[in-house]
């Protein structure tokens, strides 16, 4: 089950997914952490937050592994110039043939939330449940559908029945309102989580990630955001390198601590588009940034927090 709140409109799209999954075997809840779910990641000009409900792990035995890093290893293996099409047919095909070994227990639903330099916000759904059946069922193919976010849009993927009639029409109405700022979107999609979560005998954690990405002119700027303070890291896809793993290979942690890392905003822009980006906050010898040369017409400039020792702030430009 678990649950993912969508909503969209000509200035923005915005986003939250909870922290729980769904163990393949028993149907029962797993509490989980922050990016067990989520995986962030940039194609050119694209830039995509993938959310997902269904089973933690795919694979059987000694081949199994948690559906996320599964997810971003099938991402990290795209082409960079895939458009949005390319990307949601590669991942059906590729959902298919791991779901299939699980039968009708492979649940499995994405939910993309899309930006594109200079163009109208996306909302793709990749799914292959029956959410009519109790405990949802797992059809053998996977469905792909497309929104374009021209008029207000509003999606509840996962375990619908755990939000109140009252907070569907509070989406609804959260998704028409497009003078809102993306800390007062962020907030409300994170209550309405909150809500859900009590409603929903477990199923649902209080706690979740909640994102937004939002038109500047021509420029997409996006935040995210921790909401509940779980650990772990959502991992980050890019120009094609896994920025956590890049993380763990060049800085160090003291023993017993763990690194992560928490995304915090960043912008997407294209030939022609100027962004200047604050420096990192923090005393100067815990700066540090990486620039990335890619061959594609388009640059990302990614904000993140480092969590090592202490907080450290690091920017990412492409």
């Amino acid at each position: 089950m678990t649950l993912i709140l969508t909503v969209a409109n000509s200035r923005g799209v915005h986003q939250s997914s909870d922290y729980q999954l769904t163990h393949r075997d028993s149907g029962m809840p797993i509490s989980d952490e922050a990016g067990t779910k989520q995986v962030e990641a940039t194609f050119g000009r694209l830039h995509l937050q993938l959310a997902f409900t269904g089973i933690a792990m795919v694979g059987e035995g000694s081949a199994a592994r948690r559906t996320v890093d599964w997810l971003s290893a099938e991402l990290k293996a795209l082409p960079l110039d895939y458009s949005l099409h390319n990307i949601c047919t590669s991942l059906a095909r590729r959902c298919a043939a791991a779901m299939r070994p699980h039968g009708r227990r492979g649940v499995l639903t994405l939910v993309l939330a899309v930006a594109t330099v200079a163009k109208p916000f996306r909302v793709a759904v990749i799914s292959n449940a029956r959410w009519g059946e109790r405990p949802p069922q797992a059809k053998t193919e996977f469905n792909i559908q497309i929104y374009t976010a021209k008029k207000p849009l509003h999606l509840i993927s996962g375990y619908r029945e755990c939000v109140p009639l009252a907070e569907k029409f509070r989406l609804k109405a959260l998704a028409r309102s497009v003078d809102k700022v993306p800390q007062e979107v962020s907030d409300t999609l994170a209550d309405i989580n909150a809500i859900a979560a009590r409603n929903s005998g477990g199923y649902v954690s209080d706690g979740c990630w909640v994102s937004s990405q939002i038109a500047d002119g021509r420029i997409r700027r996006t935040s995210m955001r921790n909401v509940g303070g779980q650990s772990g890291s959502v991992r980050q896809l890019f120009a094609g390198m896994d920025i956590l793993e890049w993380i763990k290979a060049n800085f160090r942690a003291t023993p017993g601590k763990e690194i992560r890392i928490e995304p915090i905003g960043g912008a997407l822009y294209g030939p022609g588009d100027a962004v200047k980006l604050p420096p990192p906050r923090g005393r100067a010898a815990t700066r540090r940034a990486v620039r990335i040369v890619s061959h594609f017409p388009a640059a990302v400039s990614v904000r993140a927090r480092l969590c090592v020792n202490r907080s450290q702030s690091i920017g990412l430009h492409h």
